[in-house]
């Protein structure tokens, strides 16, 4: 992994839409959803995904032999299989996650 920045898309907003980068300055280069990136990294997991290099396209975490994508937003997991959209609200209040975001991933997955 290069430099290491994170992009903030409307941090007041959206304080968890974060893109990671692999670029100094810009999003031109490889970058990734935190989130996303941190699920593909789980040892009890990482065989079974597969994330793009490009978040900040809209990029989405694939479950290999299946027809599922996830997307993580600010409130929320978005599940994409086949036709079906699920989504998947992680606890929040004021705004502020009060459950493991990461955890809820995995549950998902």
């Amino acid at each position: 992994m290069g430099y290491g920045c994170f992009a903030f898309f409307g941090q007041t907003i959206n304080p968890y839409e974060i893109i990671m980068m692999n670029t100094e300055k810009t999003l031109g280069s490889k970058n990734w959803n935190i989130f996303l990136y941190t699920l593909l990294h789980t040892p009890e997991l990482n065989s079974n995904l597969l994330l793009g290099d490009y978040a900040f396209q809209g990029n989405r975490l694939k479950i290999k032999n299946a027809e599922k994508e996830i997307e993580c937003l600010n409130d929320k997991y978005v599940l994409y299989e086949n036709e079906s959209v699920t989504e998947f609200p992680i606890a929040q209040i004021d705004g502020i996650d009060i459950e493991d975001r990461v955890d809820v991933g995995k549950d998902i997955i």
